[in-house]
């Protein structure tokens, strides 16, 4: 139940949102998904009385949206209202329960099979979305056709896109899903990311692919992928639509913008490097610094320099350790040369992980607003979640025999 449940408002809420009423005017009905989630859980856990809800992970991040509900007090632009409040909420506390929970659910094989079959479903359902959205030219951004499937952006479609990409490969390595299907689910998918026509996504993917069959020594199916990256970007390069996102001209200017952005950053962090200038600070200060722009109010689209400016170092670490303590962890994993329970279910779940956290970093590095983002960060902790609850997962199996 309590599996079912996480799926239906991790994946199929984003495939049914858009068809919900809301309520409060800007509450979406499927949020009624998560809130029995908090119901059910407290009695769920009742059920491993010996599993430890907190780990060195889980406290980083409780550290981290700590400092983020705080940070409102010294921002003198907003207050403890009920729209912040809603915002805070579904930002900060909703990503830190759902890492919680995943944790819990994910000491189970089954649980985790579960969520990697339902990972190939939807990812290949809203692909097919946004492709249909290119195909018909029903989603324009800026003048370009670019897919956003349920999403409110090209660049959100694709890093969930790239995110689930982990969990597909693993599944058909592990034959959760047939072979033929799974070969056909990552066509679509990555059709899917390339509908969106994001440089960040489509980059990204490749590093995801690579990542993954580097770590499981893979070689092979590397070149085969140089090959396939090869015979899609001659393809590509002659349509207009895509290729022009790769110019020269385009990229020089794009970078240089977000470099400006970023230096901005960077000022704001040492004018108050302890503190920073408080929830939304980059986002509202934004004109001060760029008094020629034609908008007062723009994200920084870098994640770390925006953390950097808006919370200062009191909030810039755990931010950090959000990322780094699943990589090293997983790093540690795929070192030991020991032997160690279920290790090697452990070091799959250690390859989704750096998978999805290293191409997930990247993007944050180049685009803005992906932690107000909350399907994201869903995804990506329970991706972090996989690996940190591997390490339990045969000992409780072990606990539950010994009691039956």
């Amino acid at each position: 139940m309590l599996i079912n449940l996480f799926i239906i408002f991790i994946y199929y809420r984003l495939l049914i949102e858009p068809f919900i009423p809301t309520f409060f005017s800007d509450i979406s009905f499927s949020w009624l998904f998560f809130y029995a989630l908090l119901l059910i859980f407290p009695f769920k856990f009742t059920i491993k009385p010996d599993f430890r809800i907190f780990n060195r992970w889980i406290v980083i991040l409780i550290v981290y949206y700590l400092v983020v509900i705080l940070s409102v007090l010294w921002a003198p632009q907003y207050s403890y209202d009920l729209f912040t409040l809603k915002r805070l909420f579904a930002r900060n506390i909703a990503p830190l329960l759902i890492a919680v929970i995943a944790f819990y659910l994910f000491t189970e094989k089954d649980n985790v099979h579960l969520y990697i079959k339902h990972t190939c479903i939807v990812s290949v359902v809203i692909s097919m979305i946004g492709i249909f959205q290119m195909i018909v030219g029903s989603s324009v951004i800026y003048g370009d056709v670019r897919s956003t499937g349920t999403f409110e952006n090209p660049n959100g479609l694709a890093i969930f896109l790239v995110l689930t990409l982990p969990c597909l490969i693993y599944g058909i390595e592990s034959k959760i899903v047939s072979r033929k299907w799974g070969w056909l689910a990552t066509a679509i998918v990555i059709g899917g990311i390339i509908s969106t026509v994001s440089r960040k996504g489509i980059i990204t993917a490749v590093i995801a692919f690579f990542i993954y069959y580097m770590l499981k020594k893979q070689f092979k199916k590397i070149i085969k992928l140089v090959a396939a990256i090869a015979i899609f970007a001659v393809i590509f390069s002659g349509y207009i639509v895509i290729s022009h996102r790769f110019t020269q001209e385009k990229m020089i200017h794009d970078i240089i913008g977000k470099t400006n952005m970023a230096y901005v950053g960077l000022e704001m962090f040492t004018e108050h490097p302890i503190i920073g200038l408080g929830y939304n600070g980059y986002f509202e200060n934004f004109g001060k610094y760029f008094p020629k722009s034609y908008v007062l109010k723009y994200d920084c689209h870098n994640e770390f320099v925006t953390a950097l400016a808006n919370f200062g170092l009191l909030g810039f670490i755990p931010f950090m350790g959000i990322f780094i303590y699943p990589l090293v962890f997983s790093v540690k994993i795929l070192c030991q040369k020991g032997t160690m329970l279920n290790k090697e279910h452990s070091r799959d779940m250690a390859v989704i992980c750096i998978s999805s956290v290293v191409p997930f970093m990247l993007s944050a590095y180049f685009a803005g607003g992906l932690f107000a983002q909350w399907p994201l960060i869903f995804i990506l902790y329970t991706n972090i979640a996989l690996v940190l609850a591997a390490k339990n997962w045969q000992s409780f199996k072990v606990s539950s025999n010994i009691i039956e």
